[in-house]
């Protein structure tokens, strides 16, 4: 059994029905989705799973966001987060704890190394930190300009 199935989705309900075949063949205990693009009244669940979410509402239309779900028989509590990105954290006691912290960040986002290390110091340890973090670099074969991380 795979323990963590993350993937940017790039629209939960688009893309449901492959959501689906992901987790029917790997048989996650946790999924970290980017881009749900979830308004605040969807219900966005998955069928035996807990599911914690950030949306991102600050457009006319539904975009960004991240969601962490967890199987409903592990004992899971989200970790409250202060931070300017779209972020989302659960410790999942498994059966020792380990926190997932999961983000998105637009390609147009500030990124600062000072937010950064605010954010991990919320975290607690231990902790995995993925998402979708958007480095374009030629370095790695993206032909995107850089973003710039300060």
């Amino acid at each position: 059994m795979a323990f963590i199935l993350q993937w940017n989705c790039n629209g939960f309900y688009r893309h449901k029905e492959e959501l689906d075949l992901l987790i029917r063949d790997f048989n996650p205990s946790c999924v970290c989705l980017q881009e749900t693009h979830f308004k605040i009244a969807d219900k966005g669940f998955l069928k035996g799973f807990n599911v914690f979410r950030f949306d991102d509402t600050s457009g006319q239309r539904a975009q960004g966001g991240v969601a962490i779900a967890t199987r409903e028989a592990l004992y899971t509590s989200r970790v409250q987060l202060n931070t300017p990105f779209q972020a989302v954290a659960v410790t999942v006691h498994a059966p020792e704890p380990i926190t997932l912290c999961n983000i998105y960040f637009p390609e147009c986002a500030p990124v600062t190394e000072s937010n950064l290390e605010a954010l991990v110091k919320q975290i607690p340890r231990p902790f995995i930190i993925l998402g979708d973090f958007n480095a374009h670099d030629p370095l790695w074969g993206s032909s995107n300009r850089p973003v710039s991380y300060t």
